[in-house]
């Protein structure tokens, strides 16, 4: 991985970072409930039931390796949109998600560039209040165009956050590893890194 893409990486972690700090003071500011303590106690739980459809839009910053084609561990931005469902157990979060996110990435050299990847992911979470960490696996659909102009279906796993900024906003951040082996049959082994800030409404 190139120094470039390591600093883009710490950029993007510092923005989903910043997000989740500057929601503290806003919550903070909220005035003290007036209401008994058994309507309290009612809407601090509903606050921390996951359960539910949600949509909403992903920005990140995506690296490509591979063995002759990407070769220079080509970077860039990334962007797109995501929609799924999550249960809550009470304890674990269990949950699916579709996703599709465009690139910018381009390999000059051999005129191969990255046009988005398209991913079904299976979600295992742990509710810790209004903060839910989990772990991601599942499937990626790489397109690409130029002198490669293929669509091949790989898999994905990795780790990301999602923080809830209210029972209908919730904001996060994920990493995803993406392999592709034998990309559409041209003896090429594509890999893929993506960090990615996430905000969803909850419905």
């Amino acid at each position: 991985m190139t120094m470039l893409f390591r600093n883009k990486i710490a950029l993007v972690a510092a923005i989903a970072t910043t997000s989740v700090a500057l929601a503290a003071p806003v919550l903070a500011e909220q005035p003290a409930p007036t209401a008994p303590l058994s309507y309290a106690v009612s809407t601090m739980s509903m606050a921390d039931d996951w359960t539910g459809f949600y949509a909403g839009g992903t920005l990140g910053y995506a690296g490509a390796g591979g063995d002759n084609v990407f070769n220079n561990d080509e970077a860039g931005w990334d962007y797109g949109v995501q929609g799924g469902y999550l249960w809550d157990t009470g304890t674990a979060v269990l949950g699916g998600e579709l996703q599709w996110v465009g690139t910018n990435v381009q390999d000059d050299v051999n005129d191969i560039g990255i046009d988005g990847v398209a991913r079904a992911k299976l979600i295992a979470g742990y509710n810790a209040g209004v903060f839910m960490p989990y772990i991601v696996g599942g499937w990626a659909q790489l397109t690409t165009s130029g002198s490669l102009d293929e669509s091949d279906t790989g898999y994905l796993y990795g780790i990301g956050a999602n923080y809830m900024l209210s029972e209908t906003v919730m904001v996060g951040a994920e990493y995803l590893k993406h392999q592709w082996d034998n990309y559409a049959d041209t003896g090429e082994n594509v890999t893929a890194e993506t960090l990615e800030v996430r905000a969803s409404f909850r419905f």
